[in-house]
């Protein structure tokens, strides 16, 4: 064999090690920095700022700053019973006066990184972030849209906090400056040193989640994990999905729960399925302990009554499915706006005349909650892939 064949063979032997021996030692730090998270966690509102903070020095508040002091933290009983964990009322914390007729929102807001202009690796497109400016820009949209809702209760997906994606711009620290007069609580769900994909620009590290933000003050808040997740390795890489649960007195003597989740967008729909009966088994126990819920989020499912198009169900990258609402007697209602999508698809820039639409953004009531609205903001997606779906009710 010729000297220079074998040369050639020998530098591809090498780049094959090298690279080989670079994706063990990635994947052997991933391992050792792997989010790990407890199955209850209690949640308290830390109004700290870190890293970058889009602020507005004009905003003005309704009500005075809140000064908690305490950070995100583990409960000590966390491997308890989620319930005698959850209804374990903090008198400390309780709220003297809540009103028994509300308004909530749910929103994704694809951490201001997915606006219009965007399309997104994961699902057909090429991009990993969106300019600085955009992200900025989408962020103050995001922000106008909340406060022009002006919602008793939001409940928000995707906020990051220290993430390569959106300039590590904290995003949770920008919702507590410009609002205030709000309990804000945040749960991490995406937690990953260096996530390697597209490998042209890596998404590197990020820290995202769900946040509530609340007029009243809860009793207790908590992050629960959902036991169905994607397999080993790939969750290494991935999202670890939960909800968040706010638990409330009202002053006609009624409890309450507010939940906010994000389910699981990728792998198999069994995924899907199987977190929609953790849910359920959750809600039913809070209903057996005499609280009423309402439960909000990004389902990656569409609601009872929606029937998607072929383009929603053929796309080969992203398929929504049926939400699972036989695990639900017909005493508990769906609320979704039937007429305004709430997803577009991010194959592509968001193109009014061709994008793919969807709904996965909705409600579920259970009994004793009596809804009066349900509307979806039309948006066009201006500053995030998702539309604002807004719900008013009242609790009996």
């Amino acid at each position: 064999m010729p000297s220079f064949c074998k040369r050639t063979i020998q530098l591809a032997l090498w780049l094959i090690g090298l690279l080989g021996t670079a994706a063990l030692l990635l994947l052997a730090f991933a391992m050792l920095t792997e989010y790990r998270p407890a199955p209850y966690e209690t949640i308290y509102p830390d109004p700290g700022a870190s890293c970058d903070t889009l602020s507005n020095s004009t905003h003005q508040s309704l009500f005075p700053t809140h000064t908690h002091t305490t950070a995100i933290s583990a409960d000590s009983t966390a491997h308890e019973s989620t319930f005698s964990t959850f209804l374990s009322p903090d008198s400390s914390t309780t709220s003297p006066v809540n009103p028994d007729t509300l308004t909530l929102l749910t929103w994704n807001i694809g951490y201001a990184g997915l606006g219009a202009e965007m399309d997104f690796f994961y699902d057909g497109g090429t991009r990993m972030r969106t300019s600085y400016a955009h992200t900025k820009d989408n962020l103050h949209g995001i922000i106008h849209t909340i406060d022009s809702l002006d919602a008793d209760i939001i409940l928000l997906q995707e906020v990051d906090t220290t993430s390569r994606r959106t300039y590590r711009i904290n995003e949770l620290d920008t919702l507590r400056h410009h609002f205030p007069e709000y309990y804000i609580y945040f749960a991490a769900n995406y937690h990953v040193r260096y996530v390697p994909l597209p490998l042209t620009n890596p998404t590197g590290r990020v820290t995202a989640g769900l946040v509530i933000m609340s007029r009243l003050k809860p009793e207790k808040v908590l992050r629960v994990g959902y036991e169905a997740q994607l397999g080993w390795p790939i969750r290494l890489f991935e999202l670890k999905r939960c909800f968040m649960a706010a638990s409330y007195q009202l002053p006609n003597g009624r409890p309450l729960v507010v939940v906010n989740t994000h389910n699981s967008a990728y792998g198999k729909g069994d995924i899907r399925t199987a977190q929609t009966k953790e849910l359920a088994r959750y809600l039913q126990g809070c209903q057996s302990a005499g609280y009423s819920s309402v439960t909000g989020g990004d389902w990656n499912q569409y609601p009872p009554g929606y029937t998607p198009t072929t383009a929603e169900l053929s796309d080969p990258d992203f398929q929504p499915m049926p939400v699972a609402d036989t695990l639900f007697d017909r005493s508990w209602q769906w609320a979704s706006d039937l007429t305004t999508p709430s997803l577009r698809y991010l194959n592509q820039p968001y193109d009014s005349t061709v994008s793919t639409q969807t709904i996965t953004d909705f409600f579920l009531l259970s009994p004793g909650i009596e809804l009066l609205s349900v509307h979806t903001e039309p948006l066009s997606f201006a500053n995030s892939d998702h539309n604002p779906v807004a719900i008013r009710i009242v609790v009996h």
